[in-house]
C-alpha cells in the first residue's frame, strides 16, 4: 500500500511503513482528487474531469446526500467547467444512469456497491442500489435470497441492502439477519414499521452517514447490556 486517498470512516488499516493517508469528511473522494490536483496545480484533461465530476454526482446523488459538502458542489462545478459540460444537465444523465439496476440480475444488484463492515466479531456486509421507483416483490424475494446465501457463505451476521429512491428520497430496506431484533433497535426510534426482511426508512439516503451507524450503534449497546 503506497497511500490512501479516502472519503469513509476509518477501520483497522496497518502498513509496513508511513505512507500519505488523505481523509476528509466530504462526500466523494473524486472531490478529493480534485482538491489535491488544484493544490499542486495538476491540469487536468477535459475526459478526465468529467469523469470526477460525474464520480462526485454520483456519491452525493445530486448533491442531495446528507454527506454532500460546500466542498462537493465547489469541485463538481469546477470539474464540469474544466470538462465543458453543464453541471445540471450532468447530474439527471448520472442519476438516469443509476437507476437502471432493474435490468440487472439480483447477484449484480446486491453486489455492485457492497461494503464489509467489522464491530469486534461482527462481520456484516451492506449493500446500495440506486433507483426511482420500488422494487418487484418477485424481485426483492430473489434478492433476499441471495443475501441469506451470502450471510451463510461469508459467515456474516447481517446482510442489509439499501434500495435507494432518489425520487422519493428514501431507502426500502432488505434485512437478513442473525439477530431477529437488531433492525429493531437500530431503526425503531425512525417511527418505521421495522420488519424483519424488509421496512422503509424516508429521508435515509447514505449508507455512510446514516444507515451504517444506527446499525454500529444498535451492535455496540448489545455488547455493553
Amino acid at each position: 500500500m503506497l497511500e490512501v486517498v479516502d472519503h469513509h470512516r476509518i477501520g483497522s488499516i496497518e502498513t509496513d511503513h508511513p505512507i500519505p493517508f488523505v481523509n476528509r469528511p466530504w462526500g466523494s473522494t473524486s472531490t478529493i482528487v480534485s482538491s489535491i490536483a488544484r493544490q499542486y496545480r495538476v491540469k487536468l484533461e477535459p475526459g478526465l474531469a468529467g469523469l470526477l465530476a460525474a464520480a462526485v454526482i454520483s456519491d452525493t446523488l445530486a448533491f442531495r446526500s446528507p454527506t454532500s459538502t460546500t466542498q462537493d458542489r465547489e469541485e463538481a462545478a469546477y470539474l464540469a467547467d474544466i470538462a465543458g459540460v453543464d453541471l445540471g444537465e450532468l447530474s439527471s444523465f448520472v442519476l438516469a444512469a443509476k437507476t437502471q439496476a432493474h435490468h440487472e440480475q439480483p447477484g449484480e444488484i446486491l453486489r455492485s456497491d457492497f461494503k464489509e463492515f467489522t464491530v469486534g466479531k461482527f462481520r456484516m456486509g451492506i449493500g446500495q442500489a440506486t433507483t426511482s421507483g420500488r422494487y418487484s416483490a418477485e424481485l426483492k424475494a430473489q434478492l433476499l435470497c441471495q443475501m441469506n446465501e451470502l450471510m451463510a457463505d461469508a459467515g456474516y451476521s447481517l446482510v442489509a441492502l439499501l434500495l435507494t429512491d432518489v425520487v422519493e428520497t428514501g431507502s426500502e430496506v432488505l434485512w437478513a439477519a442473525r439477530d431477529a431484533t437488531l433492525a429493531e433497535r437500530a431503526f425503531g426510534h425512525y417511527g418505521a414499521q421495522v420488519g424483519t426482511e424488509s421496512f422503509w426508512l424516508p429521508g435515509v439516503v447514505s449508507r455512510k452517514q446514516q444507515f451504517a451507524p444506527e446499525v454500529i450503534r444498535a451492535i455496540r449497546e448489545s455488547e455493553r447490556s
